[in-house]
């Protein structure tokens, strides 16, 4: 009978945890320059330190924040909640879904594809459109490639899809800004594995920074280094 009661017990604890261990299951946390393509189902995401996550189909996260300068690609994938960038983070999207996009604290955001629902830029941030026939909805200003207000602004991307994006409050320390024809700045859909100097590409700088640690060794004792 106490068996039966402790195996009851058990189960219920089980039922209790059972969504929590599976929602957990689906998290990921990134520092320290670690990059992670999302091609599958995620709840949370968290970046730090310079690190990037790069979502493309069929990856998906609910909720994604990034902090210290990270990098978020989205080509494709899909974040159903919300996407916040801070600390100088970097947001590129070129294709795919976002519920809600807040750009914080210097974090730069370029859009030239996909949907976005609600966008809140504060803090020094800067988000620019690449597309064409913009237009802006009650409560939005146009005041030359700037935007300025709250409201619903819409356009096309260049392949003529329509979009719209609702602006929430859009301080003067932000800047959203529409730039008619394609992004002509160029920006890094995902990092490659070795390029070591974070320019988005591998090159002969990459291999000179490898070069410069070529036989360095800090394993105790010394003489397992070279065994």
């Amino acid at each position: 009978m106490k068996r039966q009661s402790v195996h009851l017990f058990v189960a219920a604890v089980m039922a209790l945890l059972g969504p929590l261990v599976q929602k957990s299951r689906g998290d990921f946390e990134l520092w320290d320059d670690h990059q992670l393509t999302v091609n599958r189902s995620h709840y949370q995401g968290i970046l730090h330190e310079r690190s990037g996550a790069f979502i493309v189909p069929p990856g998906s996260v609910t909720n994604l924040d990034a902090w210290d300068s990270s990098t978020v690609g989205i080509s494709g994938g899909r974040v159903y909640n919300w996407l916040s960038a801070y600390d100088s983070s970097t947001v590129n999207i070129s294709s795919g879904y976002v519920g809600s996009l807040w750009a914080y604290n210097s974090s730069t955001v370029n859009i030239s594809g996909g949907d976005v629902t609600n966008l809140e830029a504060l803090s020094s941030s800067t988000v620019t459109f690449y597309g064409q026939n913009f237009s802006v909805g009650d409560g939005l200003f146009l005041f030359g490639d700037r935007v300025l207000g709250t409201g619903m602004l819409s356009g096309e991307w260049m392949d003529g899809t329509p979009w719209a994006v609702n602006i929430l409050p859009n301080p003067f320390t932000a800047t959203i800004l529409v730039i008619p024809g394609p992004a002509h700045k160029p920006f890094c859909v995902k990092y490659p594995r070795m390029d070591f100097n974070g320019d988005c590409k591998v090159d002969f700088a990459d291999l000179a920074i490898m070069a410069s640690s070529w036989l360095e060794c800090n394993l105790v004792p010394e003489s397992a280094c070279w065994e």
